[in-house]
């Protein structure tokens, strides 16, 4: 025997006690709706990692509010300055990790700065040739993290990108220009 609807309708109708007409209907409704209920229920409890909400894990723990209203996926080519000619890990710490600009915002030191013009990024290694030496370019993904549009007067194009946890940024900002 099927376990379609109908099926389910008629041992719906049965467990009510065979009523039928329209007070009988309102019954079998209500039953129905109570056994598609109780299989999602049962299908939740069998895998709950599958019905758990998916929600991102930062690479550094943030504040609360962080990362700040108005960011949205990390889409796009951007440039990210360092000082290694090919860079690594330790090019991309960010302010919090390198303990840089104590009493900025806590959640803007906690993200990594990219620029969207090459031409800025050019601009703060010749304002900072101490720390920032060469320019990288790199295509960001929605999968890789948060990004905020937040440009100064010098850096119209400065973004901070909050990255999810176990994203490389020497890895995505390999290509020296």
């Amino acid at each position: 025997m099927s376990d379609g609807p109908a099926h389910i309708a008629a041992r719906a109708d049965t467990a009510e006690g065979g009523r039928s007409g329209s007070s009988g209907g309102k019954i079998v409704c209500s039953s129905i709706w109570k056994l598609l209920v109780m299989a999602d229920a049962d299908q939740a409890q069998d895998n709950p990692a599958a019905n758990a909400m998916n929600v991102p894990k930062y690479a550094d723990e943030l504040p609360a509010g962080c990362p700040l209203g108005g960011a949205t996926d990390a889409t796009g080519t951007f440039y990210a300055t360092h000082r290694s000619s090919t860079p690594d890990s330790n090019d991309f710490r960010t302010a919090a990790g390198r303990n840089a600009f104590n009493g900025g915002n806590e959640c803007k030191r906690r993200g990594n700065s990219v620029m969207a013009s090459l031409e800025d990024a050019k601009q703060l290694c010749l304002a900072h040739p101490d720390v920032h030496v060469y320019v990288s370019e790199g295509v960001l993904e929605a999968r890789h993290g948060k990004l905020l549009k937040d440009g100064s007067n010098r850096y119209s194009s400065h973004h901070t990108l909050w990255r999810y946890a176990g994203v490389t940024m020497h890895i995505i900002f390999s290509k020296v220009v």
